[in-house]
């Protein structure tokens, strides 16, 4: 997977919206995304983690940037479309910094996204705080056995997915005491 663009800081929605223009993220591309909180971090039972949520990405009929707006609702308190993640709309309205991360990938996405949500689980003991849904191994399953012998038996992949959400964790996260919010000044 390729790091195709990295926002940094996700100042608005309309920043969100613009990357339906943006050329690496036309109809038919393929991706896997990260978000995350900036300049923080947070405790998950076996580590610190700043990643809010993973997921996946691909429009055959419209530019594939349009579902990353789709995520944030238009205020902490109003929001009806289907693609709008909860956890991760509260912490952008309470003005939380967050970013994301989105890397090209082949057609594979869906696998690549379910490598990234368990190489967070094996490094961190839970999938990301707005994940949702845990993706199911590759027999269909998504059982705490059934994830762990997944983990178990696919070193690579996982051990390339982990490399991707370390380097998140350390080049967006920070040590910090773990208690109050990391908040934009708004």
């Amino acid at each position: 997977m390729e790091n195709i663009i990295c926002l940094s800081k996700i100042s608005n929605r309309e920043q969100l919206s613009a990357l339906k223009l943006h050329k690496s993220l036309g109809v038919g591309v393929n991706v896997v995304y990260v978000y995350f909180l900036v300049n923080k971090i947070f405790p998950y039972p076996k580590g610190n983690s700043n990643i809010l949520y993973i997921g996946e990405a691909m429009r055959e009929s419209e530019p594939t940037g349009v579902r990353f707006r789709q995520h944030i609702t238009p205020s902490n308190f109003e929001g009806s479309d289907m693609g709008n993640n909860f956890i991760l709309s509260q912490y952008f309205h309470a003005n939380w910094v967050i970013g994301l991360s989105i890397f090209g990938t082949n057609e594979e996405r869906k696998d690549r996204e379910r490598d990234l949500i368990y190489a967070h689980i094996s490094l961190y003991g839970a999938p990301p705080i707005a994940q949702g849904k845990i993706p199911h191994d590759c027999n269909g399953r998504n059982r705490t056995y059934h994830i762990s012998q997944f983990i178990k038996n696919n070193d690579g992949a996982i051990s390339g997915a982990s490399n991707i959400l370390m380097d998140i964790v350390a080049t967006h996260g920070a040590v910090s005491n773990l208690t109050g919010s990391t908040r934009s000044s708004a």
